[in-house]
C-alpha cells in the first residue's frame, strides 16, 4: 500500500444494527463521496 492510496474498510462489528460505519481515508476521499452520495 502506498501513501496516496486511498482505501476503504467496514469499521463496524458484524451483527444485526441501526447503522453500518465504513471509513475511506486518502487523497481521492471527495471523488468516493461524490460516487456515494451523489
Amino acid at each position: 500500500m502506498e501513501t496516496q492510496d486511498t482505501i476503504a474498510a467496514i469499521a463496524t462489528p458484524q451483527g444485526t444494527g441501526g447503522i453500518s460505519v465504513v471509513r475511506v481515508s486518502g487523497p481521492n476521499v471527495g471523488a468516493v463521496a461524490s460516487q456515494v452520495i451523489g
